[in-house]
C-alpha cells in the first residue's frame, strides 16, 4: 500500500513533554473503551481515551492523551487510580461530580503536566482560559 505523503513536511525534532511545564490544552476527543481481555484481566474492562490538544506556547497544534481507567475486575487499585484521575479531570474543568456522558468533557480548557505523549500526570484549571467552554477564536486575536 502506497503512502501519499507528498504534502507532509517531515519533522526532525519529536516533541517531548517536559514533566516540569503546565501545557494548556483543549479537550478535543474523548471515547469509551472496552480493554483488552489478557490473562491478568480475562475479563476485560473499560476506560476513556482522553486526547489533549495544546493551545498556548511553543507545542500549540501538538496532542498529548491519556487512557482513565473506569472498570477492571482484575486490578481494583489500578480502577480506583482511574476515577481518581477522573475526578481530578472534572474538578479541573469545574465539573461537581462524575460525567454522564464522555461529551460533557469534550471543549474544555484546562491545565495538564505530562510524563510523556502519552503519560498526562496531572490536571489542573486553566491558567489562561474559560473551564465553561472553549472557543477557538480567543485565539486568532491573540496571535
Amino acid at each position: 500500500m502506497k503512502l501519499e505523503l507528498d504534502s507532509y513536511e517531515f519533522k526532525s525534532e519529536v516533541f517531548q513533554p517536559s514533566l516540569t511545564e503546565w501545557y494548556e490544552v483543549e479537550i478535543v476527543a474523548v471515547e469509551l473503551r472496552n480493554s483488552r481481555v489478557n490473562e491478568y484481566a480475562p475479563e476485560g474492562g473499560k476506560h476513556i481515551h482522553i486526547v489533549y490538544e495544546i493551545v498556548d506556547g511553543p507545542y500549540t497544534g501538538e496532542f498529548l492523551y491519556s487512557n482513565i481507567t473506569l472498570h477492571n475486575p482484575a486490578n481494583p487499585i489500578h480502577e480506583n487510580r482511574g476515577k481518581l484521575n477522573l475526578s481530578a479531570i472534572c474538578k479541573a474543568i469545574g465539573m461537581k461530580k462524575l460525567p454522564d456522558n464522555t461529551d460533557m468533557l469534550l471543549d474544555k480548557a484546562i491545565s495538564i503536566k505530562a510524563r510523556s505523549i502519552g503519560a498526562v500526570v496531572d490536571w489542573r484549571p486553566s491558567q489562561k482560559f474559560s473551564t465553561s467552554g472553549f472557543v477557538k477564536s480567543i485565539f486568532s486575536h491573540n496571535k
